[in-house]
């Protein structure tokens, strides 16, 4: 009974393996009692139900705060109260390294001002945020009631995505009580909000629908190369459309007007415990040029043969894998780097190279290719090799059916070596082929002794299938 109307749903997730959370809002009074709640425990994301799934001492998973005395700063500031301010919409953080912070919440706010020892209230709807990693102990970031920037913001419905570890996104009206454009807010924490692009995403007044106020209603979509937003007219109309624009165009790098070459630096990038993963970009080289060096972060040189003499020809794609003669990012072995683009084109009538972003991530475990069915001289787990130089072999197989580009192979006397990742006997190195067989070229061997082997194979993007 405490429930009287659903609002909408917000998202399904997997919590732990084999345990799944769906979120929804609800309201606890009219109008405005807007709280978020969970079904938690599902076996999978389709078998939820509320006779078994719903906790109450778990709900409502962010209850609105609940009054000015509880909630405005002493000596000043700014504090949320009444209602409005829990309708949360929850995005998953898989690049998080503490559980507890993988879901990430974020909703509107109603404001008060403690000024002068007087309430005033604020017509303004600033955001908070909430982190959770199981949808019942939840808590608010940065702290207590502290709201994100800006302070006096009016929003009503974000959108949040994370794009990379340090990389939030996050789709919102943005503007006043009468009047707003839907506009795209960053963060490398989560919290600390900025506009990084000088216009609005979607500028209110504008066609089709020439209104004042515009909002979006749901999350960015990705269709092929395309990025689709769509938005409404007003704050809860009927009125819907859709604006579609290049995947990651909402910032690009371009020459000057005039300018036939250019470059763009990169900050310093440390190696990954698993080493270096591929480079893709995201890229459009017009009527030019686009190359790209690797730079020792040591020397300030490039690294040899990772000059952009080096670097292979650049076509356009969204995910377009860079190579220097052949051979990718994961071969280099500098701990420190820098990535240097160079844009050029031959005249300045000529259309400037466009590099929408560049990425340098592990890939997921669905990303990664497979390997199996290892065999010595055509048998599973033999228990006596004639040959003294046995051939191993495996099968292939990536989910995204990318050949594989390389393979390393390490032979060693013990499980316990082999589980260091130490081929005593035999460490091939990378080897660069397609090929799913391998003929034995290490120490001799010797008769009536077991040996222990393992193979991991590279796909044509670099990914590994396993990291050693």
């Amino acid at each position: 009974n405490l429930y009287n109307r659903f609002v909408s749903l917000g998202g399904v997730f997997e919590t732990v393996e084999g345990s799944w959370a769906m979120t929804f809002i609800a309201t606890v009074g009219d109008p405005d009692g807007y709280v978020t709640c969970a079904l938690t425990g599902a076996p999978d994301k389709y078998s939820f139900d509320p006779a078994v799934h719903f906790h109450p001492e778990d709900n409502p998973l962010t209850p609105f705060y609940g009054g000015r005395d509880k909630v405005v700063p002493e000596g000043g500031g700014i504090g949320f109260f009444a209602n409005r301010d829990a309708a949360h919409q929850f995005v998953r953080n898989r690049y998080a390294a503490d559980p507890s912070r993988r879901f990430w919440g974020y909703a509107r706010a109603k404001a008060v001002l403690n000024y002068d020892a007087q309430y005033q209230e604020q017509l303004a709807r600033p955001l908070a945020c909430v982190v959770t990693g199981d949808f019942k102990n939840v808590r608010n970031v940065p702290w207590r009631n502290t709201n994100l920037v800006p302070r006096y913001g009016w929003f009503h419905y974000p959108y949040p995505q994370w794009y990379s570890a340090s990389t939030l996104g996050l789709i919102v009206d943005d503007g006043g009580v009468n009047e707003s454009d839907v506009n795209l807010y960053v963060a490398e924490d989560g919290v600390h909000l900025l506009k990084p692009l000088a216009a609005p995403l979607i500028p209110r007044n504008s066609p089709p629908f020439n209104a004042a106020y515009l909002s979006p209603v749901s999350l960015p979509v990705r269709l092929g190369k395309r990025r689709l937003y769509w938005y409404r007219e007003g704050k809860s109309g009927n009125n819907f459309n859709l604006a579609v624009m290049r995947l990651d165009e909402e910032a690009l790098y371009v020459l000057n007007s005039g300018e036939t070459s250019g470059e763009l630096e990169t900050c310093e990038l440390r190696k990954p415990t698993a080493g270096w993963s591929e480079l893709k970009v995201n890229v459009d080289p017009k009527e030019g040029q686009v190359r790209v060096a690797v730079i020792d972060a040591d020397t300030e040189e490039p690294i040899a043969g990772y000059g952009y003499s080096d670097c292979d020809s650049i076509g356009e794609g969204v995910g377009v894998r860079i190579t220097w003669n052949t051979a990718g990012l994961s071969e280099v072995t500098a701990e420190r780097i820098r990535l240097r683009f160079e844009f050029s084109r031959s005249t300045p009538a000529n259309g400037s190279p466009e590099l929408y972003s560049w990425a340098a991530l592990p890939p997921d475990a669905s990303e990664r290719p497979r390997c199996s069915d290892a065999k010595v001289e055509g048998e599973t787990n033999p228990t006596k090799v004639a040959n003294p130089k046995p051939r191993f072999s495996w099968t292939y197989e990536d989910p995204g059916d990318r050949p594989q580009s390389a393979f390393h192979i390490l032979v060693a006397a013990s499980q316990e070596k082999l589980d260091e990742n130490v081929g005593d006997l035999w460490d091939s190195g990378i080897v660069f082929s397609e090929s799913h067989e391998a003929k034995y070229d290490g120490t001799e061997l010797s008769g009536d002794t077991t040996y222990f082997w393992k193979v991991s194979v590279r796909n044509s993007e670099g990914a590994w299938s396993e990291a050693w």
